[in-house]
């Protein structure tokens, strides 16, 4: 595995981290996106994951505020959401 091999391969986590998100495996998602956050505080894609996570989990505050950490990094599809909802970054 990629993280094995090299435990600082920032797109290998983010990318497992997409993979597990989507098949329902939440909180394993949520270890890889913040392993991403981790290692490069400005990866906007890794934020916007940790607010679908929490979305999906209904915890709306933290949803938000990876959200808006997100959109202020610039990744345009969570402005764009945010913007949907009436929600400031």
């Amino acid at each position: 595995m990629a993280v094995e091999k090299d435990p600082k391969f920032i797109e290998a986590y983010y990318n497992r981290g997409v993979v597990l998100f989507s098949i329902n495996k939440d909180q394993e998602a949520m270890k890889d996106f913040q392993k991403v956050t981790e290692l490069n505080p400005n990866f906007a894609s890794a934020y916007a994951g940790l607010g679908s996570i929490y979305e999906s989990l209904n915890n709306q505050s933290e949803a938000i505020k990876n959200y808006r950490i997100a959109a202020r990094l610039g990744n345009k599809e969570t402005q764009d959401y945010l913007k949907q909802k009436g929600i400031t970054w």
